[in-house]
């Protein structure tokens, strides 16, 4: 099961900073669902100012949870923590309701960790993922990058958290009743 990525949009979108991973994808998936501009990049300039926030709130370790605050049309962020056969089974079932999924990884290339965003899982059971390297300004892979989620999660044990979202009811309660009125009048 994959769900299909418009790599085009991928290519055109930058990391623009070495430690805004997190912003960088949050605005990636916005941008492959047509949530904002190509030239969106809102989180990312701010972010540093933004991580002053998050301090200030208390939720330092949990930036993703920091997203959960803020709406899109038709569109709410969400942080998931679990044990990593819980984030396993939630991403399982985010792909099969074709959405992507947020993650932070372990870098292959250095003890830190980088954000991935995953878009599907081989019959094999490897995930697909990608994301964007700063520093070499290209496409990565999971794959490629030697990276085996399942093995990760399961190697660090302990609760890890992922960053999913959802469509909004009211939105769709909304275009519901703008349809109505459409057929109405």
């Amino acid at each position: 099961m994959q769900i299909h990525v418009e790599w085009e949009i991928v290519k055109q979108h930058k990391q623009k900073y070495c430690n805004s991973c997190i912003p960088s994808a949050v605005e990636m998936v916005l941008k492959l669902l047509g949530k904002a501009d190509i030239n969106f990049y809102c989180f990312q300039d701010n972010w540093s100012l933004i991580c002053v926030c998050i301090e200030k709130i208390g939720i330092s370790d949990q930036k993703f949870k920091f997203f959960q605050k803020i709406r899109f049309p038709g569109m709410a962020f969400e942080q998931r923590l679990g044990n990593a056969s819980e984030i396993l089974d939630i991403i399982d079932r985010e792909i099969c309701s074709d959405r992507l999924v947020i993650i932070s990884l372990q870098n292959p290339h250095n003890s830190d960790s980088h954000i991935w965003i995953i878009y599907g899982k081989e019959n094999d059971g490897n995930y697909l993922g990608f994301s964007r390297d700063y520093c070499e300004d290209e496409i990565l892979h999971l794959k490629k990058a030697g990276i085996d989620l399942r093995s990760q999660l399961l190697k660090k044990g302990g609760d890890t958290d992922i960053l999913v979202y959802k469509q909004l009811d009211t939105d769709i309660k909304m275009a519901t009743n703008r349809a109505e009125c459409h057929q109405q009048n």
